[in-house]
């Protein structure tokens, strides 16, 4: 099942490949979403936040929603997520940066 994910004014959404109408995901204390990232294995979302400088993630559903990283960041942009090694790769501070966060594998 293909999902497509977008981020409209301070709201994330998914969409359904073949269906009709969207999901909100996240639209509370959000400013300025603009990367998205989905780990189709363990069925998260991440995204990035450049008004709150922070990364977080949620379940695909917008359960367990947690800031990953919120200091040292200025407008955090683009995000991937290799869920098979375990690591998220994104961009911040638009200029130099390109800083690779593990989420626990080394």
């Amino acid at each position: 099942m293909a999902m497509m994910m977008m981020t409209l004014l301070k709201t994330v959404v998914t969409c359904r490949c073949r269906r009709l109408g969207e999901e909100v995901v996240v639209d509370t204390e959000i400013d300025r979403p603009d990367g998205v990232a989905i780990d189709w294995v363990a069925r998260n979302i991440y995204w990035t936040d450049t008004g709150t400088d922070h990364i977080e993630v949620a379940r695909l559903n917008g359960s367990y929603r947690k800031v990953l990283i919120s200091e040292k960041l200025l407008e955090p942009r683009a995000i991937v997520v290799d869920p098979l090694d375990g690591c998220v790769l994104f961009i911040y501070n638009i200029v130099t940066s390109l800083f690779t966060f593990f989420t626990g594998k080394t």
